[in-house]
């Protein structure tokens, strides 16, 4: 399998756990989290909406909304996240995945390891999507 396309799947992974609480990753029966209470900003430019409802349904935006307005489906998982802001992931058109530990580059830190390390620190950062360009090597 290419390096890149690894990296992807592992992000992808990687960053769909850290959706679910970092316990679960989602699966076909229908599961449902429901994060009630934040400040959401939608990325269109659009003021943020203060006390919202994001629906998540196996790893996937489903509904968005204020919490007046929004119902919450039944069995749903609700996460209460009063006092954080929710945005869009980032995305980094243009880095380079698994190709230094600290100061140290090479061949040799070009490992799974250090890739899926590399990508955790992007999903803490807020980052969802990440292309890595030149430089790989089979990991």
């Amino acid at each position: 399998m290419p390096v890149l396309l690894r990296t992807c799947l592992l992000f992808l992974v990687g960053f769909l756990a850290a959706c679910q609480g970092g316990s679960k990753e989602p699966n076909s029966t229908g599961e449902v989290t429901a994060l009630v209470g934040a400040s959401l900003i939608d990325g269109t430019g659009a003021a943020p909406l203060s006390d919202a409802v994001l629906i998540v349904r196996n790893g996937r935006v489903e509904t968005v909304g204020p919490s007046s307005s929004t119902p919450i489906p039944i069995g749903a998982t609700i996460v209460d996240v009063s006092g954080k802001t929710i945005t869009p992931g980032l995305i980094v058109s243009h880095g380079h995945v698994g190709g230094a530990v600290g100061l140290k580059t090479g061949p040799e830190v070009n490992t799974v390891e250090n890739i899926e390390n590399e990508l955790r620190l992007y999903a803490r950062y807020g980052v969802t999507s990440v292309a890595s360009l030149g430089g790989d090597t089979a990991a």
